[in-house]
């Protein structure tokens, strides 16, 4: 919607706040909760908190910044109104002074993706001030935001009277370079949350207090804010988040006054909804169709453990939402929904590596013993197979007796046939996956999970998000050659490897927080002495007893995995901790190493954890009772 920005200047606070609410009845078209006049020393908070605060205005004493704060224009933004649009000439600097602006920039594909989002004290258009060029990015109001604009003509004056304006700008510019520059993106962490109960079957009150209790035992004090507060005037609001780290606005389960001012005031809106319930095209529903898809996102309730199957209904209609499980009276899942809250959200990446992916286990084992929590997994061929198997909540040891159960006692990679497509028919890791896996659709994992294949009809990576595990494991596994592709939706998958082996990027794109690694890829070198020695051998590459030769098989694996090293390199910048275990007289195929493997992969980890000591990895240490 092309909507004009509502800049109300040169009138007194009252009169602003009284066209503010005409503009936002009009917005709705809804009467907004009554608010007061706004406080006339807000200038002083400017003065002595807000601009002080803010690196372009470091060095400036107290007379200077109310000299700087005389050329400052005050005004509102209701939500979902655009500030500034892409390709537009820029000529002033923006402050937050409360609320959210989202900002979005426009791909090649015609696509508007939100890259990040700014709040309170966040400063925009400092490149303006120099040059005057197009904006590079669209930002809109996420809800309802309070500016202050300083026109490029007040800069300029400005800073002839205050040269080290313009030093902060250089000094503004080139952090901003370099954090562009970089393969790390920078983590929005959302402050304002609304959760949003979609009828009176769920026990809002008890989440909202159970979520204050998890964010109390982690030293943060999270205020509840619920409809008693309607009638509190703007300032309320704008001093509970200044004085909070974050806040949570329990809302009612209705599309009223109330609903829509938590939705506006919310960086961060979470539909609860019952996981046995299918959408039913409710007003409350309806009110969610205009809101931005990365703003949402959809917490089941679970009264018991079986009653799951309206996610998939649900995601049908919202499917690009980051979604989640909560179990009635499960502290983990709540805990897990604080760390997605506060952007400390752990990503465990798992790469494959065939048997060497055993590894995996006993890095595990390490990673529960330092106490990490994980909230969202994610791999790559035996690295997603672990991980699924962890985002199913099997424990500890249970994952190692079916890792056991599957690939040492009942090798999958064993049914040859004449070779077609592939010299192995398939029919065995199908069976081992559906075994494990039966029906569960990732979607209905109790932690965010993916996996990877390689999509040989787009020649793009295919991420699974959605649909039967064993079906999207089956893709991620299929190393060309060796076992036969996947035909999915008129597509044909293989193995991940080929094209992405360790995902680590694809993880830091959710942006939940750190990302741990942990990367098998050890000693897959094949010589060329070795192929010499084994020509003319035939099928005695495929006799198994042989291990020291590299085989066949082994030629097949490592042909599928050769290709994605490049993106393993650059994997490897995205993660936050890396473990990569010395697995040198490890196999891929070498699935009697199974002990070996899990004891190398135990070892190399709690060595690394001890080595980067408390400081980096209490980043992650947010569980009592491990992964």
């Amino acid at each position: 919607m092309n909507t004009p920005s509502l800049k109300v200047l040169g009138l007194t606070h009252g009169e602003r706040l009284g066209m503010r609410q005409r503009w936002l009845k009009f917005w709705d078209r809804v009467a907004e909760p009554r608010r007061s006049a706004v406080d006339e020393n807000a200038s002083d908070f400017y003065v002595n908190s807000l601009l002080p605060s803010l690196r372009i205005f470091y060095g400036l004493d107290q007379k200077s910044l109310a000299k700087v704060h005389a050329h400052l224009e005050w005004f509102s933004l209701p939500g979902g109104w655009p500030l500034i649009r892409q390709g537009e000439v820029g000529h002033s600097l923006y402050i937050v002074v409360s609320g959210a602006l989202g900002v979005f920039v426009r791909g090649t594909d015609g696509r508007t993706e939100l890259v990040t989002q700014l709040s309170t004290g966040d400063a925009v258009g400092e490149m303006s001030l120099l040059t005057g060029e197009k904006r590079s990015a669209t930002l809109t109001a996420i809800r309802d935001t309070e500016l202050l604009r300083l026109p490029k003509e007040a800069f300029d004056e400005l800073s002839r009277e205050f040269p080290v304006l313009v030093h902060n700008l250089a000094e503004i510019l080139a952090r901003r370079l370099a954090t562009t520059t970089s393969a790390k993106r920078t983590v929005f962490r959302p402050r304002t949350f609304a959760v949003v109960p979609l009828n009176n079957s769920i026990p809002c009150t008890d989440l909202c207090y159970r979520l204050n209790r998890s964010f109390a035992e982690n030293g943060e004090r999270i205020p509840v804010i619920t409809a008693d507060a309607r009638d509190r005037p703007t300032e309320w609001f704008h001093q509970m988040e200044s004085d909070h780290e974050h806040l949570i606005y329990q809302s009612e389960s209705n599309d009223g006054a109330w609903t829509r001012l938590c939705l506006r005031q919310s960086d961060r809106i979470l539909l609860v909804v019952p996981a046995s319930q299918h959408p039913s095209g409710s007003p409350l529903e309806r009110l969610f169709k205009g809101q931005r898809r990365k703003r949402l996102e959809i917490v089941f309730f679970h009264q018991d453990t079986t009653d799951a199957d309206a996610v998939s209904a649900w995601l049908s209609l919202y499917p690009d939402v980051f979604h989640h499980h909560v179990r009635a009276g499960n502290n983990k899942d709540i805990a897990r929904l604080t760390r997605h809250f506060n952007s400390t959200a752990v990503g465990l990446v798992l790469a494959g590596g065939g048997a060497r992916g055993f590894a995996h286990l006993g890095a595990l084992r390490a990673i529960r013993e330092a106490g990490a929590g994980i909230d969202i997994l994610g791999g790559t061929s035996m690295g997603g197979i672990i991980a699924a198997g962890i985002a199913m909540d099997w424990t500890e040891d249970e994952l190692v007796e079916r890792m056991r159960a599957a690939f040492v006692d009942a090798n999958p990679i064993s049914d040859y046939t004449i070779p077609r497509i592939s010299l192995v028919r398939g029919r065995k890791v199908t069976a081992l996956l559906r075994e494990h896996f039966g029906d569960t659709k990732i979607e209905d994992l109790w932690r965010p999970y993916f996996c990877v294949s390689s999509n040989l009809t787009t020649g793009h990576v295919t991420v699974h998000r959605r649909g039967p595990i064993w079906q999207a494991l089956r893709a991620s596994v299929a190393i060309p050659g060796l076992l036969p592709p996947v035909s999915y939706n008129g597509e044909v998958l293989v193995d991940g490897a080929v094209m992405n082996n360790f995902p680590a990027d694809i993880m830091k794109e959710f942006g939940r927080g750190p990302v741990i690694g942990i990367d098998v890829e050890g000693n897959q070198s094949i010589t060329a002495r070795e192929i010499d020695e084994q020509s003319g051998l035939g099928w005695r590459t495929l006799d198994e007893s042989r291990r020291d030769d590299p085989g066949i098989i082994n030629i097949l694996m490592r042909a599928g995995t050769v290709n994605s090293e490049a993106q393993t390199k650059l994997s490897r910048r995205m993660v936050d901790i890396y473990f990569s275990p010395n697995l040198e007289d490890v196999g891929i195929r070498d699935w009697h190493k199974f002990d070996e493997a899990i004891e190398a992969g135990y070892t190399h980890t709690r060595d690394v954890i001890q080595a980067v000591g408390p400081r980096l990895f209490s980043t992650v240490r947010r569980s009592k009772t491990g992964y």
